[in-house]
């Protein structure tokens, strides 16, 4: 594996893992107003994430 390639797989863990963290962020707050749905924001987070990421390579 090169520089490069490892600089780009290192790229996209960090964004999948800030996509995550900010779901949950999401889902707690909103548990903690008594409404429903941590897992669920973080899913949705995930799963935009990966959606955008793949979409940015296949158009790139």
């Amino acid at each position: 594996m090169t520089q490069q390639e490892l600089v780009l797989s290192a790229e996209f863990f960090l964004r999948i893992l800030t996509a995550a963290v900010c779901g949950i962020v999401i889902g707690y707050e909103r548990e903690n107003r008594d409404k429903e749905a941590r897992c669920t924001h973080a899913i949705v987070a995930l799963r935009r994430r990966l959606i955008s990421d793949c979409v940015k390579i296949w158009i790139f």
